[in-house]
């Protein structure tokens, strides 16, 4: 019983060890693949990925991986005019598209589908730093004649002109199945768009990197400068203070010695015995008239040093 449990230890022991360093954090989508999908749409949508797929004559689409279009060039009109404006043809389409992409295993180049509208589509993985992004495909044709039977019950189906319908089908290219050319065009294709993809996503971490230090020795400098200035003002504070403190006992000099004047003078009367109601009046209302002095600097500076 204990060897067999501890086998059972052992066998979840490597599981747990064979599973991946980069799981998901929720819905199957890390933090890191949300970045880099929407770096990779914002790259589809401004640079000229588009005008390259112009220079090929096939139909060629790029799909995230929900199936959303984020590229669609040369498309057959039997899909544009048909199938994908009807609205149960169209959810036909996209449960084909889902299950073109669900067909991508990890580590293959390509998978080919034939859809439940009856075309053959090919698609081929776009990863990124090792996160399946989206897929490029290549398709909308036939590897062999067409079944017109199964053409005439769509029109019929989903109420389709015809004759409109089926000249649409005659568009479709016929490629041979045992051809790899189309293939081989698709896995580079994908590939060249990973390769683009990927540096331009660096290109842009490295720029983000490079705009935050940037801002961060920013930042350092305004606080540095704003420190610096706090010690000029404080310094300028206390500069003033001083030559206000300077100013005040010059201005006070003048009367405190009258004031001890007049104190010196009315203690020797009495010392003398010569104090007398007229000097001690005199002595009197000149100390209050200092005074009222003194207090009337105190509030001239005070006046002139107030910030209104």
């Amino acid at each position: 019983m204990e060897k067999e449990l501890k086998n059972d230890v052992n066998v979840v022991d490597k599981e747990i060890q064979e599973l991946p360093n980069n799981l998901p954090l929720s819905d199957n989508k890390s933090v890191e693949f949300e970045e880099i999908s929407l770096a990779f749409k914002q790259i589809l949508a401004t640079d000229n990925t588009d005008r390259l797929f112009d220079l090929f004559d096939t139909t060629i689409a790029v799909l995230d991986i929900d199936g959303n279009i984020l590229i669609a060039k040369k498309w057959q009109k039997i899909c544009t005019d048909f199938h994908r404006v009807n609205a149960e043809s169209c959810q036909k389409c996209l449960e084909s598209d889902t299950q073109l992409a669900n067909d991508l295993e990890e580590g293959k180049e390509y998978t080919v589908y034939r859809c439940k509208n009856g075309m053959v589509d090919c698609a081929s993985p776009i990863t990124i730093e090792g996160h399946h992004i989206a897929n490029v495909y290549v398709g909308q044709f036939l590897f062999e004649e067409p079944d017109l039977s199964f053409f005439r019950a769509n029109a019929k189906k989903y109420g389709f002109d015809e004759k409109a319908y089926m000249e649409a089908l005659s568009d479709v290219p016929i490629i041979d199945e045992k051809s790899q050319v189309a293939l081989h065009y698709l896995t580079e294709i994908s590939k060249f768009i990973s390769v683009m993809a990927i540096e331009k996503i660096r290109a842009m971490k490295l720029e983000k990197n490079y705009q935050e230090e940037l801002n961060k020795k920013l930042n350092e400098e305004i606080e540095k400068n704003r420190k610096k200035e706090e010690i000029m003002i404080a310094q300028s504070r206390h500069a003033a203070m001083g030559e206000m403190i300077g100013m005040i006992a010059h201005q006070w000099r003048q009367p405190l010695q009258i004031i001890n004047m007049n104190v010196n003078n009315t203690l020797a009367d009495i010392d003398f015995e010569e104090i007398t109601m007229e000097n001690l009046q005199v002595n009197s209302k000149s100390i209050l008239t200092q005074t009222e002095h003194l207090s009337k600097t105190i509030d001239d500076f005070k006046n002139f040093f107030s910030p209104n």
